[in-house]
């Protein structure tokens, strides 16, 4: 079976959607529900995870929820995995992921690991873009000893990282285990390995540390700019004490 996780928003409207589409999750703390053939997973962070559905109805039920989304990704962030079951005990191979059974709390497991590395590769992208962004100003600067930056350029680029470092931190919470891992070694064992395979906590931390440089970045400029700003009006004030200076002095010598 083919697994797959997409982005489709920032954040998914669980309640109503459950409510106007009369869905109800087999599975209490997370929201579950069987679809035709396949099964169908919806994470609070803007992520659905789909058990053995085609492209095309993926893109047909992605539509019929759409007005549930908040703030729907233009991109198509994805990944896919081939999902096996397995007498065996829960594991990941190079030909995909093996499950001892196909029960809810599995399917759970699976689909917040992979719902966390889809969201992980979203903002990747976005903080990836924004040090591009600040590694031109710091190039420009040092070929030419100035930065060319308006204040409100540099405002909407520090509300851009200050909003993705709110999501980053605050939805997502990739460092906290499931609940549903607690009350069973099993599956607490097995969401460490998926977990370690998708390198959530190592990627994390990452995107942390590049949110920092990106900070420092933003706190020199901001440093600079004030300088550069404090040094104008200095400027100023000394220009017009010298004029202020040359239209009196007729006076004065005479």
């Amino acid at each position: 079976m083919i697994v797959k996780s997409i982005k489709v928003g920032e954040k998914i409207r669980l309640k109503e959607l459950s409510r106007e589409l009369k869905i109800t999750s087999i599975l209490s703390d997370f929201f579950i529900f069987k679809e035709g053939a396949g099964i169908v997973t919806i994470l609070k962070f803007g992520v659905i995870v789909f058990w053995g559905f085609s492209d095309k109805k993926i893109d047909s039920f992605i539509k019929k929820i759409g007005s549930f989304v908040d703030e729907a990704t233009s991109k198509d962030c994805a990944e896919e995995i081939n999902v096996f079951t397995s007498k065996n005990k829960d594991s990941i191979s190079s030909s995909g992921i093996l499950l001892k059974d196909l029960d809810s709390r599995r399917v759970a497991i699976v689909s917040e690991v992979l719902g966390r590395s889809v969201a992980l590769d979203s903002y990747e992208c976005e903080i990836e873009e924004m040090m591009k962004n600040f590694g031109n100003i710091t190039n420009i600067l040092c070929s030419t000893g100035k930065i060319f930056l308006s204040n409100k350029k540099l405002f909407k680029l520090v509300g851009f990282a200050m909003n993705t470092q709110h999501r980053v931190i605050s939805k997502l919470t990739v460092l906290d285990k499931p609940s549903i891992t607690w009350d069973s070694a099993d599956i607490d064992e097995f969401y460490g390995s998926l977990a370690h395979e998708y390198e959530i906590q190592h990627r994390y931390e990452i995107l942390k540390q590049k949110i920092e440089m990106i900070f420092r970045d933003i706190e020199f400029i901001m440093n600079y700019m004030d300088s550069k700003k404090s040094h104008f009006l200095e400027g100023i004030i000394i220009l017009l004490i010298l004029i202020e200076i040359v239209l009196f002095l007729p006076d004065f010598l005479n």
